[in-house]
């Protein structure tokens, strides 16, 4: 499966309280040249995700479903992980809202996919959006746990 997205800062955070959350954990099992393997807990299910970066805007994905057992035992392999919730603000052009928790307190990321590239490209950003983050580290969960307390709090303040 192909993911278009485009991503996006907030202003902030519009009210949530009529939206359904989806609580994530993510733990990094790889993260080198554009791939990323993560196991995840997902609102209740356990899934083995593999991504890889076909280009700026595009990711090819697979994801397999695992059990509970499976996920604890993958999951203890690294200390790396990220916790988030996830909002479903729009299914027509699907738009998520992303809070992050723990170190990366403070980031809320709104995120656009798209049938296209080129839908992508002519995309306008709703108002309550702040700077597009598609191309920056703060863009990519694998590419957050790389970063320091310092420069994380630096590359949020950049934008």
């Amino acid at each position: 499966m192909q993911t278009i997205t485009r991503k996006f800062l907030v202003k902030s955070v519009p009210d949530l309280s009529n939206l359904s959350v989806t609580q994530y954990n993510r733990f990094y099992l790889y993260n080198a040249n554009g791939v990323v393997v993560r196991v995840q807990s997902v609102g209740g299910k356990y899934e083995l995700e593999r991504k890889a970066d076909k280009s700026e805007l595009v990711r090819n994905e697979q994801k397999i479903e695992i059990t509970k057992d499976e996920f604890e035992v993958l999951s203890k392999l690294t200390d790396k992980n990220i916790l988030r919730d996830s909002y479903l603000i729009s299914e027509n052009a699907k738009m998520t809202l992303r809070v992050y928790h723990g170190k990366f307190e403070g980031l809320a990321r709104a995120e656009v996919s798209f049938k296209s590239v080129e839908e992508a490209q002519n995309y306008k950003p709703l108002d309550w959006f702040e700077n597009e983050v598609t191309n920056s580290p703060l863009a990519k969960d694998g590419e957050l746990l790389n970063l320091s307390k310092e420069e994380f709090e630096e590359l949020l303040n950049k934008f």
